[in-house]
């Protein structure tokens, strides 16, 4: 059964990363195949509205099990504005055909697992409007969200409605 991990805005794309550091950190490099495709890389999307953080991944230790082709990146980010992330159609559209694309290598797709923050601009209204797409085009299949929900204050006075918008 396979799975795939899509990483969503600065926080997915962070604490994913983490994640999947941890699993090459313990397992020295070789994962069990849930987590890889059959030429050693991830099965992980990582999509972000800006290019800063997703470089810093692929710079980074976890860059030579990440595809190139498995990231989505925007030219601007979306300013904690959880309407900017909802409608960001051009990362949206290259991220929905990214997921369609990894979800037909799949030997046997059993769901996706989101990473985001519910508090972000990409991490609350782009994972929202991934998550109806996913469950448009794949109706019978799990979606898990792990969803990091802000401190009780905060960087932006915004964080509160992304995160009512975004549950």
């Amino acid at each position: 059964m396979s799975t795939v991990y899509i990483l969503i805005g600065q926080c997915g794309n962070q604490v994913g990363g983490r994640f999947l550091e941890s699993l090459i950190n313990e397992s020295d490099g070789d994962v069990s195949r849930p987590f890889k495709r059959c030429d050693g890389t991830f099965r992980s999307l990582h999509v972000d509205s800006e290019p800063k953080v997703i470089q810093k991944l692929l710079t980074s230790k976890l860059g030579k099990y990440t595809r190139r082709e498995s990231t989505v990146v925007g030219k601007r980010g979306c300013g904690s504005n959880w309407g900017c992330g909802y409608r960001e159609s051009c990362v949206l559209d290259q991220a929905t055909e990214a997921i369609r694309k990894e979800v037909e290598s799949c030997d046997f797709y059993s769901g996706c697992v989101l990473i985001h923050s519910l508090s972000g601009g990409t991490g609350s209204g782009l994972t929202c409007r991934l998550a109806e797409e996913i469950r448009e085009q794949f109706p019978l299949h799990h979606i898990m969200s792990i969803a990091v929900a802000p401190h009780w204050s905060g960087e932006s006075p915004l964080q509160h409605y992304n995160t009512a918008l975004c549950l």
